[in-house]
Protein backbone atom coordinates (compact mmCIF):
# COMPACT_ATOMS: atom_id res chain seq x y z
CA UNK A 1 0.00 0.00 0.00
CA UNK A 2 1.20 3.49 -0.75
CA UNK A 3 0.06 6.67 0.07
CA UNK A 4 -0.46 9.80 -2.06
CA UNK A 5 -1.38 13.19 -1.62
CA UNK A 6 -2.44 16.13 -3.92
CA UNK A 7 -4.30 19.46 -3.56
CA UNK A 8 -7.71 20.55 -4.91
CA UNK A 9 -6.49 23.69 -6.90
CA UNK A 10 -9.16 26.82 -5.94
CA UNK A 11 -11.24 26.49 -9.12
CA UNK A 12 -12.48 23.43 -7.46
CA UNK A 13 -13.43 25.27 -4.27
CA UNK A 14 -16.02 27.83 -3.92
CA UNK A 15 -18.20 29.15 -0.89
CA UNK A 16 -22.17 28.81 -1.22
CA UNK A 17 -24.35 31.82 -2.66
CA UNK A 18 -27.46 32.24 0.05
CA UNK A 19 -30.06 30.48 -0.87
CA UNK A 20 -27.52 27.66 -0.88
CA UNK A 21 -26.64 28.40 2.56
CA UNK A 22 -30.46 27.95 3.45
CA UNK A 23 -29.96 24.04 2.82
CA UNK A 24 -26.92 24.06 5.69
CA UNK A 25 -24.00 24.46 3.64
CA UNK A 26 -21.08 26.86 3.56
CA UNK A 27 -18.49 25.73 1.50
CA UNK A 28 -18.57 23.15 -1.83
CA UNK A 29 -15.77 21.13 -2.78
CA UNK A 30 -15.48 19.17 -6.79
CA UNK A 31 -13.50 16.63 -7.13
CA UNK A 32 -12.93 15.62 -10.45
CA UNK A 33 -11.33 12.00 -11.06
CA UNK A 34 -8.28 13.52 -12.62
CA UNK A 35 -7.19 14.47 -9.00
CA UNK A 36 -7.26 10.67 -7.78
CA UNK A 37 -5.92 8.89 -10.65
CA UNK A 38 -2.04 9.88 -9.54
CA UNK A 39 -0.06 7.71 -12.24
CA UNK A 40 2.04 5.72 -9.87
CA UNK A 41 -1.05 4.48 -7.84
CA UNK A 42 -1.06 0.78 -9.12
CA UNK A 43 -1.35 -1.03 -6.32
CA UNK A 44 -4.83 -3.21 -5.09
CA UNK A 45 -4.54 -0.99 -1.86
CA UNK A 46 -3.43 2.67 -2.67
CA UNK A 47 -4.59 5.26 -0.77
CA UNK A 48 -4.73 8.87 -2.70
CA UNK A 49 -5.81 12.02 -0.11
CA UNK A 50 -6.89 15.30 -1.81
CA UNK A 51 -6.47 18.19 0.32
CA UNK A 52 -9.25 20.58 -0.11
CA UNK A 53 -8.47 23.07 2.52
CA UNK A 54 -7.81 24.43 5.97
CA UNK A 55 -10.21 25.20 8.84
CA UNK A 56 -10.05 28.18 10.66
CA UNK A 57 -8.30 28.04 13.72
CA UNK A 58 -11.24 27.56 16.27
CA UNK A 59 -13.69 25.48 14.62
CA UNK A 60 -16.48 22.83 14.50
CA UNK A 61 -18.21 21.03 11.32
CA UNK A 62 -21.88 20.64 11.98
CA UNK A 63 -23.14 19.20 8.31
CA UNK A 64 -21.65 16.85 5.36
CA UNK A 65 -22.39 15.44 2.41
CA UNK A 66 -20.82 13.99 -0.41
CA UNK A 67 -22.50 13.68 -4.05
CA UNK A 68 -20.75 11.26 -6.77
CA UNK A 69 -22.53 13.44 -9.72
CA UNK A 70 -20.60 11.09 -12.13
CA UNK A 71 -19.79 7.85 -10.54
CA UNK A 72 -15.75 6.95 -10.59
CA UNK A 73 -15.41 4.18 -13.80
CA UNK A 74 -12.05 2.14 -14.35
CA UNK A 75 -10.37 -0.24 -16.52
CA UNK A 76 -10.04 -2.56 -13.55
CA UNK A 77 -12.62 -4.04 -11.17
CA UNK A 78 -12.71 -4.23 -7.37
CA UNK A 79 -14.03 -1.17 -4.81
CA UNK A 80 -12.89 2.76 -4.19
CA UNK A 81 -14.22 4.49 -1.63
CA UNK A 82 -14.50 8.00 0.05
CA UNK A 83 -14.18 9.18 3.45
CA UNK A 84 -13.74 13.11 4.50
CA UNK A 85 -12.69 14.67 7.30
CA UNK A 86 -9.17 16.18 8.69
CA UNK A 87 -5.81 15.26 8.98
CA UNK A 88 -6.26 13.76 12.01
CA UNK A 89 -9.36 11.98 12.31
CA UNK A 90 -10.02 11.38 8.18
CA UNK A 91 -13.70 9.71 8.73
CA UNK A 92 -14.68 12.15 11.07
CA UNK A 93 -17.32 13.88 8.45
CA UNK A 94 -17.88 10.89 6.16
CA UNK A 95 -16.99 7.48 6.36
CA UNK A 96 -15.83 5.16 4.00
CA UNK A 97 -18.53 4.75 1.14
CA UNK A 98 -18.51 3.62 -2.47
CA UNK A 99 -18.04 6.31 -5.29
CA UNK A 100 -18.80 3.64 -8.21
CA UNK A 101 -22.76 4.24 -8.24
CA UNK A 102 -24.38 7.99 -8.26
CA UNK A 103 -25.44 9.10 -5.04
CA UNK A 104 -25.94 11.31 -1.81
CA UNK A 105 -23.37 10.23 0.59
CA UNK A 106 -24.30 10.55 4.25
CA UNK A 107 -22.05 12.53 6.94
CA UNK A 108 -20.56 10.42 9.72
CA UNK A 109 -23.32 10.49 12.49
CA UNK A 110 -26.77 11.80 12.51
CA UNK A 111 -26.12 13.81 15.79
CA UNK A 112 -26.26 18.03 15.72
CA UNK A 113 -22.72 18.36 15.95
CA UNK A 114 -20.15 15.22 14.23
CA UNK A 115 -17.90 13.46 16.53
CA UNK A 116 -14.09 14.33 16.46
CA UNK A 117 -15.52 17.73 14.07
CA UNK A 118 -14.29 20.24 16.26
CA UNK A 119 -11.07 21.36 17.34
CA UNK A 120 -9.46 24.99 18.52
CA UNK A 121 -6.19 24.35 16.48
CA UNK A 122 -6.65 24.75 12.42
CA UNK A 123 -6.68 21.58 10.57
CA UNK A 124 -6.14 20.24 7.07
CA UNK A 125 -9.77 19.27 5.80
CA UNK A 126 -9.49 16.20 2.98
CA UNK A 127 -10.92 13.30 1.30
CA UNK A 128 -9.63 9.87 1.44
CA UNK A 129 -9.82 7.73 -1.61
CA UNK A 130 -8.84 3.86 -1.33
CA UNK A 131 -8.53 1.04 -3.46
CA UNK A 132 -9.55 -2.43 -2.63
CA UNK A 133 -9.17 -5.11 -4.86
CA UNK A 134 -8.49 -2.49 -7.98
CA UNK A 135 -5.50 -1.99 -9.87
CA UNK A 136 -4.68 0.93 -8.28
CA UNK A 137 -6.53 4.41 -8.05
CA UNK A 138 -4.47 4.90 -11.69
CA UNK A 139 -6.97 2.95 -13.62
CA UNK A 140 -9.44 6.04 -12.88
CA UNK A 141 -11.42 6.88 -16.35
CA UNK A 142 -14.17 9.00 -14.92
CA UNK A 143 -15.99 10.55 -11.84
CA UNK A 144 -16.57 13.48 -9.85
CA UNK A 145 -18.00 14.11 -6.44
CA UNK A 146 -18.70 17.48 -4.84
CA UNK A 147 -18.24 17.78 -1.21
CA UNK A 148 -20.68 19.71 1.04
CA UNK A 149 -19.69 20.92 4.30
CA UNK A 150 -20.52 23.54 6.56
CA UNK A 151 -17.28 24.72 8.45
CA UNK A 152 -17.68 27.45 11.42
CA UNK A 153 -15.82 29.87 12.47
CA UNK A 154 -15.95 29.50 16.46
CA UNK A 155 -13.53 32.55 17.25
CA UNK A 156 -16.03 34.60 15.19
CA UNK A 157 -18.64 36.12 18.20
CA UNK A 158 -19.24 39.22 15.86
CA UNK A 159 -23.45 38.49 16.23
CA UNK A 160 -24.83 41.96 15.74
CA UNK A 161 -28.13 41.67 17.17
CA UNK A 162 -31.39 43.66 15.13
CA UNK A 163 -31.74 46.77 17.23
CA UNK A 164 -34.52 49.35 16.12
Amino acid sequence: MATYSTTLTATYISPLNDIERLQGWDTKFVIPYSFVAQASATTATDVVTVVLGNTPAKWMVDKARAVITTPFTTTGTGTITLQVGTTSSVAAFITAQSVLTAAALGQASTIDQLTNATATAARSIVATFTSAGEAGLSVLTAGSVTVLLNVQDQADNTFQPNVP
